[in-house]
C-alpha cells in the first residue's frame, strides 16, 4: 500500500514538473544563447543593414546588444545605445499607455465621446475613444510635414486639427491624428502638455530623464543620422515629426526605449491587462493603444525616410526584440525584422 502510493506521489511530481516546463512563464525572459546571437548577426550581415539589436540580457535592465555597423563608431552615422533616434510611430505605444493609464484611473471610459472634448470637429458624436484607439473612428490625415518645424504643442495641435477629415467609414484605417487627437485629449483632462504627462507618468518614474525626449529639446548633434537614400535632411525631419504631436514627434535612445518597454509595459501588470483584453481569438491580428496583438505576441513598427525601427514582445515570458536601422527602406526593413523575429523566437510571426 504504501509502495502504490510512493507511485501515485511521483506521478503528480512528473505531470508537475511536466506543466511547469511547458507552460509560458511570466517575468523575465532568460538571456540569449550564443547560436542565437549568431543568427542575428548574420541576418544584420546577408541584408547589409546598418543597425543596432537590443534583446533581452542577464539583467532585466541591461540588455544584449548586437549591432552591425557600416561605418565607423566615431560616425555621424553609427547607431549607438545612447544615441538619439527618431522613433517616428513607436511613439504610438506611449500615447497608448498614457490613454490606458487614464482609463484605468477612471479620467476616462474607452466609449467616451470626442465631442466631450472637440465638439466643433465634424461627426465627434460618433467617434469614442476606443475607435481613436483601434484607428477604426473615420478620421483620415490631409498632411503629414508642416511648411516649417512648429515651435510649441498648440501650433502642432492646431496644424493636426486643420489636416484631418472625418469619414462615415468606422474600418481599421490608419492615422497620425487618431493619436494626436488622443494626446489632446490626455491634454485636456489634465490640463498639462503632452510633454509634462510623458515625462512624469512614464520618462521620470522609469528613470529615463533625457533618454526619450520631443524634437524641439533634442539637438541636431545628438541624433544618429540617416544613410538611406531617401533620407531627410533634419529641418524635413523636424517638420514631419512636428506635424504629429502624440504620434511621432519624440526621439529616443535605444536604451532608454527599451527601459521603457520593461517598465511601463511588461513591469505594469493592470495596463498589459487592459491592453490584452482587446486580443483577438485565434490567430487574428488586433490593434489597441500603438500596439499590433496576437496571440503571446504585441508588436509595433516607426519609420521615417531614412529610419525604421520596431519591436516585438512576448507577453507572456517578456523576451524582448528591439531592432534600429538607418539604411533600409520600409519594406527592406520589415521583411529582414521578420527574418530576426524568427531567428530570435524561433518560429515565423
Amino acid at each position: 500500500m504504501m509502495f502504490r502510493k510512493w507511485q501515485i506521489l511521483i506521478m503528480v511530481l512528473s505531470i508537475l514538473l511536466g506543466l511547469n516546463f511547458w507552460y509560458p512563464k511570466s517575468g523575465r525572459a532568460d538571456a540569449l544563447q550564443p547560436l542565437a546571437i549568431n543568427s542575428i548577426k548574420q541576418t544584420l550581415k546577408l541584408h547589409h543593414a546598418n543597425a543596432l539589436v537590443l534583446v533581452n540580457g542577464k539583467q532585466a535592465d541591461s540588455p544584449e546588444i548586437i549591432q552591425n555597423r557600416l561605418v565607423p563608431a566615431n560616425s555621424a552615422l553609427a547607431i549607438h545605445a545612447n544615441r538619439f533616434f527618431p522613433i517616428a510611430s513607436l511613439q504610438k505605444p506611449l500615447t497608448g499607455l498614457l490613454m490606458v493609464q487614464a482609463i484605468n484611473n477612471h479620467q476616462v471610459k474607452e466609449n467616451s465621446k470626442l465631442d466631450k472634448f472637440f465638439p466643433n470637429i465634424s461627426k465627434s458624436r460618433q467617434i469614442t475613444v476606443s475607435q481613436l484607439l483601434t484607428q477604426t473612428s473615420g478620421v483620415v490625415d490631409l498632411g503629414d510635414r508642416s511648411k516649417v518645424p512648429l515651435t510649441n504643442e498648440r501650433a502642432q495641435l492646431m496644424y493636426t486639427l486643420s489636416h484631418l477629415k472625418v469619414t462615415n467609414y468606422h474600418q481599421w484605417h490608419y492615422a497620425n491624428s487618431n493619436f494626436t487627437l488622443l494626446a489632446a485629449i490626455l491634454m485636456r483632462l489634465d490640463h498639462q502638455s503632452y510633454n509634462h504627462l510623458l515625462q512624469t507618468k512614464l520618462i521620470k518614474p522609469a528613470q529615463l530623464s533625457g533618454q526619450i525626449e520631443s524634437y524641439q529639446v533634442v539637438k541636431r548633434g545628438q541624433v544618429v543620422e540617416s544613410m538611406g537614400l531617401n533620407a531627410r535632411s533634419w529641418p524635413a525631419l523636424t517638420r514631419s515629426m512636428s506635424a504629429g504631436l502624440g504620434s511621432c514627434d519624440f526621439l529616443a535612445t535605444p536604451n532608454g526605449y527599451w527601459r521603457l518597454l520593461q517598465n511601463d509595459l511588461l513591469g505594469q501588470p493592470n495596463i498589459l491587462e487592459t491592453i490584452l483584453k482587446h486580443r483577438l481569438p485565434g490567430n487574428q491580428e488586433n490593434y489597441f493603444a500603438g500596439f499590433y496583438l496576437k496571440p503571446t505576441i504585441m508588436h509595433a513598427d516607426g519609420a521615417f525616410d531614412g529610419y525604421t525601427a520596431t519591436f516585438f514582445i512576448n507577453y507572456n515570458t517578456h523576451q524582448t526584440l528591439l531592432i534600429f536601422c538607418n539604411n533600409l527602406n520600409f519594406q527592406s526593413f520589415r521583411a529582414m525584422s521578420f527574418e530576426l523575429y524568427r531567428d530570435y523566437f524561433g518560429h515565423e510571426y
